[in-house]
């Protein structure tokens, strides 16, 4: 998770308007619909994150850090966390396919093979 908005802001050359909100939403709304999609879809958005742009607003009075960053500190600040059912389908390209490597490949990308062995040891996924 990073600075999607930003990224977003300039894919979509809003960037200019950052520093005033009613600027910003102002250059939002005249944005055609094909660029919003396209800048959503692209590698810049994604920021090789299992392609999901999608995170917190940070450095506000409520979230300073973003939370993954946050978990890494020692101490661990307290935190809760939860799922809805389903949910992550609605992030994910489908049509690829859903396999042990697949998941194990993906998640080693990103955090390496010895925090996934980790992982799949504790959830008892081994194939």
């Amino acid at each position: 998770w990073y600075d999607a908005p930003y990224q977003f802001n300039r894919l979509v050359n809003c960037s200019d308007y950052e520093d005033n909100s009613t600027m910003l939403l102002n250059c939002w709304r005249n944005v055609p619909v094909d660029v919003i999609v396209t800048a959503q879809a692209s590698e810049q958005m994604s920021n090789n994150w299992l392609n999901i742009p999608y995170s917190p607003t940070v450095e506000t009075e409520w979230l300073s850090d973003q939370p993954t960053w946050a978990l890494g500190r020692d101490p661990t600040p307290p935190f809760m966390t939860g799922t809805n059912n389903g949910e992550f389908y609605s992030f994910i390209d489908t049509s690829l396919p859903a396999t042990f490597e697949a998941a194990y490949l993906g998640l080693a990308a990103i955090v390496g093979t010895s925090i996934t062995d980790t992982v799949f040891e504790f959830y008892g996924e081994t194939s």
